[in-house]
């Protein structure tokens, strides 16, 4: 019951043939994405996160090496997959400009909240007790009604738009849960929400990118032409530049794993 749109396009009539083939296309290449990069991130997390927690379960406090590298990689791990997903989001206009492209530019923002769910979701599942393992199918299977409700409702108003924004829901609900559990099984030394998200910095950067893009998709991506969709591309690859660049010197996390990369590098 988890894909609420099969369920709504099969037994009721709110898209046409068309829409549902155009978000049948959408679903398949964002699908791909899924498969190749966020499912085998999620088996080395979940991985990693088993077999640490696991490990040390004995012994396990919240005062030892292996914990602290525990929840340093967890931040960190998520870390990167907010700010990634974040500037995919903010620039997916500068790829994306034909009017038919909104369901591929929402799933983008989607497939950001699911690698940030997929995260969530593995050190949830690592650190569960078997009660609260079966808690969490229960969860799941309300989570599965409620999300079949709202793909129908939003459906009914935004047609194919709303079985993405529908999932996009869902997994917050579902990060909201992980969360909770995570809380309680690390106590005082979960990460913060702020050391999760970009900087300040960051933030100001991408909003006046989103403004730039915005502009220019308004100005040339409305105008048919070659020159104009190329034009529209290059300020927003000028812009991506721009902030990937002040990531990598500003940002904490990426500086660290910069080095890191250089530190292996032959």
């Amino acid at each position: 019951m988890t894909d609420g749109s099969a369920y709504v396009m099969t037994f009721t009539e709110l898209l046409s043939l068309k829409s549902q083939a155009v978000y049948d296309a959408v679903e398949k290449v964002g699908s791909l994405v899924a498969r190749i990069v966020l499912t085998p991130l999620e088996e080395m997390c979940f991985a990693y996160f088993s077999n640490t927690i696991n490990k040390n379960s004995k012994v396990f406090t919240k005062s030892t090496d292996s914990h602290d590298s525990l929840v340093e990689n967890f931040s960190v791990t998520l870390h990167v997959a907010s700010v990634v997903g974040i500037v995919v989001s903010v620039f997916r206009n500068t790829v994306f400009t034909a009017s038919s492209a909104v369901l591929l530019s929402l799933y983008c923002i989607y497939l950001s909240v699911m690698a940030v769910n997929g995260i969530t979701e593995c050190f949830a599942m690592a650190s569960m007790s078997n009660a609260q393992v079966f808690s969490h199918g229960g969860f799941l299977f309300i989570s599965a009604i409620v999300h079949l409700v709202l793909s129908f409702v939003l459906c009914s108003y935004l047609n194919a738009s709303g079985f993405i924004i529908a999932n996009a829901v869902n997994m917050i609900f579902r990060i909201g849960y992980s969360w909770r559990h995570t809380k309680s099984f690390l106590g005082d030394r979960t990460p913060s929400i702020a050391s999760i998200f970009p900087t300040f910095s960051t933030l100001v950067f991408l909003f006046f990118s989103l403004m730039a893009t915005l502009f220019t998709l308004l100005v040339f991506g409305s105008t048919p032409g070659l020159s104009h969709t190329l034009a529209h591309v290059a300020v927003g690859g000028v812009f991506l530049v721009l902030v990937v660049a002040h990531i990598v010197s500003t940002d904490y996390v990426f500086q660290m794993l910069t080095h890191r990369l250089q530190k292996y590098a032959p």
